[in-house]
């Protein structure tokens, strides 16, 4: 049954000297062109493709923006950042599906994801109905070989180098704790 839904937190707009930017020229970088279709168009297909997951909010552009999704999407403006993104993006879930139990917080740039993928994931998330967040980790040796140079940030965690991946699974009454902590998080994202 359909009983998860998506957050997809699309903000962001590369400066000049991002390494995007001559891809985005000022746009946000959800809407870099990958193959045809934009980044953001990749993963609310691959979101809609995967056998769990319902409705899917977007916040960080407000509209379509010219895209074609395979489904309807619920947009959110950006709110200036990616956890008040992330807030904002949960609260209108809540609005949508006031019985959401558990939701993905995926971020809009990895086009590569599959609904299988996301579907595997999911699995391997269970049981999650006790656990408040479930974050993905990717060991740097599998991020640098299938992505080098992809310039993500690196910690040690028991022995092993570590990076986060870009879907968390969470409970809405995440965002019932402390702002304080939110802000605090938000602030560190960059820092391991």
């Amino acid at each position: 049954s359909r009983m998860i839904d998506c957050v997809i937190v699309a903000g962001g707009v590369p400066g000049p000297d991002d390494p995007l930017y001559p891809y985005t020229q000022g746009k946000p970088k959800a809407l870099a062109d990958i193959r045809g279709r934009t980044m953001l168009e990749h993963v609310v297909t691959a979101m809609h493709q995967a056998q769990q997951v319902g409705h899917i909010v977007v916040v960080g552009l407000g509209d379509d923006r010219g895209q074609t999704f395979p489904c309807p999407v619920h947009h959110v403006p950006d709110q200036g950042g990616m956890i008040a993104n992330a807030i904002a993006g949960i609260e209108r879930l809540q609005q949508i599906n006031p019985a959401v139990q558990n939701l993905i917080v995926a971020t809009a740039d990895i086009p590569l994801i599959t609904g299988a993928m996301i579907d595997d994931w999911l699995e391997q998330c269970r049981p999650y109905h006790d656990r408040i967040m479930v974050h993905t980790l990717v060991p740097a040796e599998l991020m640098q070989a299938r992505f080098p140079g992809s310039k993500r940030t690196f910690t040690k965690l028991k022995g092993m180098e570590i990076t986060g991946g870009d879907l968390v699974l969470v409970q809405p009454r995440i965002i019932e704790t402390n702002r304080e902590l939110w802000d605090a998080a938000a602030n560190a994202r960059k820092h391991a």
